[in-house]
């Protein structure tokens, strides 16, 4: 957090929630920022410390677990039984890139990130809101920095200071950089989506929605692990493009509750 110290001032408030949860608190301080300016520059210090944290997290994971993951072992289980001309679409709504190791089993190898849909005829793979190694260029002609390949630090915090006037632009890139801070001679911000309860976006290229838009017809059985379901522009896609009948399987923590389609679901 010391990385991104304009985020420091709300960290009390997202430490002590309360009965609320934090995607509230998190849109309580968007909704805000509205008429607080200092308010976006918070909130872009936390996409940058989201984006940071949680890849070193996922590669300190992986190095500690030497690899292993329930991602790998489901997408191995999915493969096994999957029929031959089968499309399995996955959707996460998590930032982290410890799916990819998985999807390398299968024969993925991710360069862009139009690799995620178009790479496999038979794996489409969805992160709505965005991933830690994902950047969106900037494309403000008065963003003036200077390039620290090595030392991103200082056009970090000139793309807080200015995001207010940064043009952040719908080209999305893969970074192989922690922070990120420029990708191909081009100034990059984190692709991930605040967690807030109201999200009005997608975090990810239109083309991967509308790949999604023309999968969902033909969905005949899903897969739900640990989604409370509280999308609610994610919810009105599936509702206005799944198919009437669809088996659900739900995997949920006890007294947990979902719902989806306007019916109530729970591990009872």
């Amino acid at each position: 957090m010391e990385r991104y110290k304009q985020c420091l001032a709300i960290v009390p408030y997202l430490r002590h929630l309360g009965k609320r949860q934090l995607e509230e608190v998190l849109e309580q301080f968007q909704t805000e920022a509205e008429s607080y300016p200092h308010g976006y520059q918070q909130l872009a210090a936390v996409r940058y410390y989201l984006h940071d944290m949680l890849w070193a997290c996922g590669d300190a994971w992986l190095q500690e677990a030497h690899g292993v993951t329930n991602y790998r072992t489901l997408l191995d289980e999915i493969n096994r039984f999957r029929k031959l001309e089968e499309i399995v679409s996955l959707v996460t709504f998590n930032y982290d890139t410890l799916l990819e190791p998985g999807l390398q089993d299968l024969g993925f190898t991710i360069t862009r990130v139009s690799d995620y849909v178009e790479q496999n005829p038979y794996y489409k793979v969805f992160k709505v809101h965005g991933s830690v190694n994902w950047g969106q260029v900037v494309g403000s002609a008065d963003f003036q920095a200077v390039r620290h390949d090595m030392h991103p630090y200082p056009t970090i915090e000139r793309m807080i200071a200015r995001v207010n006037k940064l043009q952040i632009t719908e080209s999305f890139v893969l970074s192989m950089t922690r922070p990120m801070g420029w990708e191909d001679n081009e100034p990059v911000f984190p692709a991930l989506a605040i967690p807030v309860q109201r999200k009005s976006k997608f975090a990810c290229p239109q083309n991967h929605i509308d790949c999604l838009v023309k999968l969902l017809p033909k969905v005949t059985k899903i897969l739900v692990i640990g989604w409370r379901a509280t999308e609610q522009h994610f919810l009105q896609l599936l509702d206005a493009h799944l198919p009437k009948r669809v088996y659900v399987y739900i995997v949920l923590e006890p007294n947990d509750t979902l719902r989806i389609r306007g019916r109530r679901w729970s591990d009872a």
